[in-house]
C-alpha cells in the first residue's frame, strides 16, 4: 500500500479522474486518472494497491464476477479487458469494438453476460467480455450520442443524443 487515496490528489499532485467504478462486492474501487493510470483502491483502508498503465483511460466497468475490468481509452474509441487480479502486471486484451470517436458509456448488462459501449460516433457496440466477441453494433443516432444504459432487467438499451429530443429505446 501507498498513501491513502483522497480522490483528487495523488502524492500531493492534483489530477483529473475520468472514470470510477466499484467491483460487485464494493471492496475495490477502480479509478481512471489523467496521468494515464487505472488505479485499484482497497475500500477497506483507502489505500491504492495496484495500478495499470493504460494510454489515457476513460470509462470503466467490471464484470459481475469481478474477474475483468473493462477500460475505455479516453480518446481513441477502443476498449481493453484487464484481468483484475493481475492489474498492472498482465497485458490488456483488446475488445473488438470499432468506434471512431470518444466513448461516452461503458457498462455491464444487469444479470447478464453482455457489455455495452456507446460512442459519440452514434453507435452502440454490444460485446461479451468473457468470450471477447462482438455481438452487435447498433447505429443509435445519426448525430452525437451523449449516453447509453441498459434497463434494470437488461432487456433494453436507452440512448441520449444531440438534439435531446432524439432519445430512443432499443431492444438488446
Amino acid at each position: 500500500p501507498s498513501e491513502p487515496w483522497s480522490g483528487n490528489t495523488m502524492g500531493g499532485k492534483r489530477e483529473h479522474v475520468f472514470g470510477l467504478t466499484f467491483d460487485a462486492t464494493g471492496r475495490w474501487l477502480f479509478a481512471s486518472c489523467e496521468d494515464r493510470y487505472v488505479r485499484v483502491i482497497d475500500c477497506n483502508d483507502g489505500f491504492r494497491c495496484r495500478e495499470h498503465s493504460f494510454g489515457t483511460p476513460g470509462r470503466l466497468a467490471v464484470t459481475h464476477d469481478g474477474t475483468w475490468l473493462l477500460a475505455a481509452a479516453q480518446w481513441t474509441g477502443t476498449v481493453s479487458l484487464v484481468e483484475v487480479e493481475t492489474a498492472g502486471f498482465a497485458p490488456t486484451v483488446p475488445v473488438p469494438v470499432q468506434h471512431t470517436d470518444l466513448i461516452v458509456s461503458l457498462e455491464m448488462q444487469p444479470h447478464g453476460d453482455l457489455a455495452l459501449c456507446a460512442s459519440k460516433d452514434g453507435t452502440v457496440s454490444l460485446f461479451a467480455p468473457r468470450t471477447n466477441q462482438l455481438v452487435s453494433v447498433i447505429r443509435a443516432s445519426r448525430t452525437m450520442l451523449l449516453d447509453a444504459h441498459f434497463s434494470p432487467d437488461g432487456s433494453r438499451i436507452i440512448t441520449a443524443a444531440v438534439p435531446v429530443y432524439e432519445g430512443k429505446f432499443l431492444l438488446a
